[in-house]
């Protein structure tokens, strides 16, 4: 199993030097007050790849202090980057044994709830991105994955869950289930999300339009529903779900309403339920055809998640004759065409993409699957 474990530690490690030249090649772009989408890709990547380790190394570091706090000796610290281990020496009691397993993972724990007082504090800009991303990854890591490998038999949590350690695991679990609870409503929270809002003044104003909107005509649902969808977009499903429930009561057949539960479900991951939603937004008569047009995308992604390859390309072109500048459809009509052996129009598609993509890494991506397909005639 060590021998695994270093295998992908040293796969880690190639991908965080890579992410390393990355960061050197984009350092003053990354840094400055703009918050691209490019950075906050780069941010996420950093807290994993660079800051990751330095929480395995506390990990151990902590093992090892309590160890040494029962009169134990430490035999062997090793620290691979990725992932590490201690072998305590001592005549230790059960007790003593559990808060040897149990202390590196409060290490871990506390580790990822340190940046959230911090972001009360750095509200904006890319060290904002950092913190929230190495203390969602941290805590995923701490409170899930690594609890997980319990069931595989192996693992601190296997002793931290020992029952027998009476009331110290009971009350350690008590103690995990309280707190995945309260992380995960905290996250949800309209604190949380107003936050991460704020850190991007343009959506901060487009926000404070949509919900003036809504003060302005409190009984009618296209304003809430409008609100639902501007959520949605974001990805933030909890206060989406909470204005759509809010217009359903008001006028459940509201055209606006209809397109925020096509998205609404798209976000969800529910293909069913994305796929009718989409279908009875599209039967509406009075939509834009912009809405029109991000519906039938929709669709056309349902389609090839679900390897209806065909019906996604359909889809795709019927999308992109309503918005024919709309270089991801390009871009992704082109990958299913590719995927059925139409190297040609696919070329066709990746060259439209690259040509009409703004973002500099869109524009490299397109240009590399056109390389990639032109190789294929």
């Amino acid at each position: 199993m060590t021998a695994l474990f270093d295998f992908i530690s040293i796969l880690y490690v190639l991908r965080a030097l890579a992410v390393l030249v990355t960061l050197i090649r984009n350092w003053r772009p990354f840094w400055d007050a703009d918050v691209t989408r490019a950075d906050r890709a780069l941010a996420n990547q950093a807290a994993f790849f660079l800051l990751i380790p330095l929480g395995v190394f506390l990990h151990e570091a902590g093992h090892a202090l309590a160890t040494w706090s029962v009169g134990g000796t430490v035999v062997d610290f090793q620290w691979r980057v990725f992932w590490g281990y201690i072998l305590p020496a001592g005549n230790f009691t059960p007790l003593q044994d559990w808060w040897i397993s149990l202390s590196g993972n409060l290490v871990s724990i506390a580790l990822g709830l340190l940046p959230l007082p911090l972001l009360l504090v750095v509200r904006r800009g890319i060290w904002a991105e950092i913190l929230e991303s190495f203390a969602r990854q941290q805590l995923l890591y701490a409170l899930l994955w690594y609890p997980a490998f319990t069931f595989f038999g192996f693992g601190d949590w296997v002793t931290i869950y020992n029952f027998r350690i009476v009331p110290w695991a009971e009350l350690m679990l008590v103690f995990h289930v309280a707190l995945l609870a309260g992380l995960f409503f905290l996250d949800r929270s309209r604190w949380a999300v107003e936050h991460r809002l704020g850190r991007n003044p343009a959506l901060t104003a487009q926000h404070r339009q949509l919900a003036e909107a809504v003060e302005r005509q409190p009984l009618a649902a296209a304003p809430l529903a409008r609100l639902a969808l501007f959520y949605a977009e974001l990805g933030e499903a909890g206060q989406a779900s909470r204005y759509v429930r809010r217009a359903e009561r008001l006028d459940p057949n509201d055209s606006t309403l209809k397109l925020a539960q096509a998205r609404l479900a798209a976000q969800q991951r529910n293909p069913v339920a994305a796929d009718k939603a989409a279908q009875a937004a599209l039967a509406a008569p009075d939509l834009t055809p912009q809405a029109r047009a991000s519906l039938t995308s929709q669709l056309a992604f349902n389609h090839m998640q679900a390897g209806r390859r065909e019906e996604a390309i359909s889809a795709f072109t019927e999308a992109l004759r309503l918005t024919p500048d709309a270089h991801q459809l390009y871009h992704w009509r082109g990958i299913v065409r590719r995927s059925l052996g139409r190297n040609a129009e696919a070329l066709s598609d990746f060259q439209a993409a690259a040509r009409l993509a703004a973002d500099p890494a869109d524009k490299a991506r397109a240009e590399q699957e056109a390389e990639t397909t032109r190789k294929r005639l």
